[in-house]
């Protein structure tokens, strides 16, 4: 029904029961992996006796079974934000029919419960120096603050990042090529060691980093169909012209691949690229900027969600998807929002912190801010060399 959110929002506004079509759907989802779980574990679904849900916004009302067109139309207003309980007999959710569910609270309209699952996992909230928690996804949230205050805001990137609406793209499975060292040649690492499908994120990454390094891509990310002298023969052999004149890199020749067909990163590709890592690298300007918050000031970057966690750090940094900050300053913390579920389960303090800072947290509209524009421009350009 839709890649990203803006696309599932616009499927339910074309009928009233297309509402009740993504409803019914996230739950026979949902009640096929409560039933697959339990199988590992060994135990009956009704042992189950407490759940709790964290998620977008738009997927948040979906889950519900509430429209979510308001979260798509300015003021981008979801219509609740505290957090919410019910029994699992009023949504469907095959446990004990008693479990009560709870749903974290919500920021705003592109920042959802997700956000507060990370926000109580990474202790953000506690620290005494600055940090950035930046969850990269298809809409990406970037928390910066301390103990002393949080400040919030939505980063639509799109799918990209994730191997969507990239000519050869796919998500980080069996046979992914999900990392790529370009120098002298292309070198490609499979998820799963066997020929290649296609191409995820991660590996996206490390061959723009590989191609504005070695000169096969300029700062404003023009893929040469010429490449500069100063590049290996055995690389500029892997530039190629596709029909209608469209430049292309070839990260895998066909008889290397699964389907015998090159694996190819165009133009296009990195243009798409370019809008994503534009729109994240901008969320985190435009909230160093509104809390003055230079790089100097950032003790920690954190990378959260299951895409953030497989980028190499030096090709963010390089391509200026996230600040040039030393290496040992970005870490990796895993599916934070997952985790912060998980604490939410086992505490009820922890859902209650959940509630008091999502009513705390400021949350900054990146579209209306008058320096937005300004700053996504000169974002969706490359560091030069």
């Amino acid at each position: 029904f839709g890649g990203d959110l803006m696309s599932r929002i616009a499927f339910a506004q074309e009928n009233p029961s297309h509402v009740r079509t993504l409803h019914a759907r996230i739950i026979q989802l949902l009640n096929g992996q409560i039933e697959e779980v339990c199988a590992r574990a060994g135990i009956r679904r009704d042992r189950i006796y407490k759940v709790v849900v964290v998620g977008n916004t738009a997927m948040h009302h979906l889950f519900l079974g509430i429209d979510p067109t308001y979260v798509g139309q300015a003021p981008y207003a979801p219509s609740v934000r505290r957090s919410l309980r019910f029994a699992a007999r009023e949504l469907g959710l095959r446990v004990h029919p008693h479990a009560p569910i709870f749903l974290l609270p919500l920021v705003a309209g592109f920042v959802g419960a997700d956000t507060m699952g990370m926000v109580i996992s990474t202790r953000i909230h506690e620290s005494e120096a600055i940090r950035i928690a930046v969850d990269i996804g298809t809409n990406g949230e970037v928390v910066l603050g301390s103990r002393e205050g949080l400040t919030v805001c939505s980063a639509p990137a799109g799918p990209a990042l994730e191997g969507a609406q990239i000519r050869c793209g796919m998500r980080a499975a069996h046979g992914a090529i999900d990392r790529v060292r370009i120098d002298r040649d292309v070198q490609c690492h499979v998820i799963g060691d066997g020929p290649p499908l296609g191409v995820c994120g991660s590996g996206i990454l490390d061959a723009i980093a590989g191609m504005l390094d070695t000169g096969l891509l300029d700062a404003s990310g023009r893929l040469h169909p010429e490449p500069p002298a100063r590049v290996p023969d055995s690389l500029r052999r892997r530039v190629i012209e596709l029909p209608g004149g469209l430049p292309a890199v070839i990260l895998a020749r066909g008889a290397e691949t699964a389907a015998g067909k090159d694996i190819l990163l165009t133009q296009a590709d990195v243009r798409q690229v370019q809008l994503a890592k534009g729109a994240i690298q901008s969320g985190i300007t435009m909230l160093q900027r509104v809390c003055d918050a230079p790089d100097a000031r950032i003790a920690e970057l954190m990378l959260a969600g299951g895409f953030g966690n497989y980028l190499n750090i030096r090709s963010a940094i390089r391509i200026g998807l996230v600040p040039g900050l030393p290496q040992d300053r970005v870490s990796y913390v895993g599916n934070a929002a997952a985790l912060g579920a998980q604490m939410a389960l086992v505490s009820e303090a922890e859902r209650r912190r959940a509630d008091d800072l999502a009513r705390q947290i400021r949350h900054i509209s990146l579209a209306t801010h008058p320096d937005f524009q300004d700053v996504f421009l000169e974002a969706v350009k490359f560091p030069a060399a």
